[in-house]
């Protein structure tokens, strides 16, 4: 079976499939705390939106250090999800952009079932370098990340409320591992 058929996941649906993976869990969270703390429908509500959001982002930043994190800082192999052709923002636009030889090469490697894991991440770095997959990655990450301190900053509380949960927020943007 060519490789290629079986990743036939758009971007919007890998996005739906992170909502509801990471971003859900994290929006509950949020949403459950202002909850217990007695807070107005709207606020607890805006707060979930919150959490959707750096959730979305949180998981797409986890894609993107998988494949250019230190690799001493991260704790895990990096290049593993190139490695196990797991379904990531950046693999699927990278199909969704590709061409001409890199799409011949890409799905070359999907289909690969022996190969040498350094060799492999190397050529599809390459290719996700060639189609400018990080920086696309980097700004779908940041336009949720972006969304969801302005939902922050526009929350109807005291500034000194929001400073923790806006410390831990820029924590999770900026975390390297």
């Amino acid at each position: 079976m060519n490789y290629e058929s079986t990743l036939d996941v758009s971007e919007s649906e890998y996005l739906e499939m992170i909502r509801l993976k990471t971003a859900v869990l994290l929006g509950c969270a949020m949403e459950l705390g202002a909850i217990i703390g007695g807070a107005e429908a709207s606020i607890c509500q805006q707060l979930y939106q919150i959490g959707i959001n750096i959730g979305l982002g949180f998981q797409l930043k986890d894609d993107l250090l998988d494949v250019y994190a230190e690799n001493t800082s991260f704790g895990k192999q990096l290049g593993g999800d190139i490695i196990s052709n797991k379904k990531t923002y950046l693999l699927i636009k990278a199909l969704d952009l590709a061409i001409g030889k890199e799409k011949e090469q890409l799905v070359h490697w999907l289909n690969q079932k022996v190969f040498d894991a350094n060799e492999k991440i190397k050529a599809v770095k390459t290719i996700y370098a060639t189609l400018g997959i990080k920086r696309l990655s980097e700004q779908k990450m940041n336009e949720y990340f972006d969304r969801g301190i302005a939902l922050l900053e526009a929350l109807p509380v005291d500034e000194a409320k929001k400073s923790p949960l806006k410390s831990l927020i820029l924590n999770l943007i900026d975390r390297q591992n």
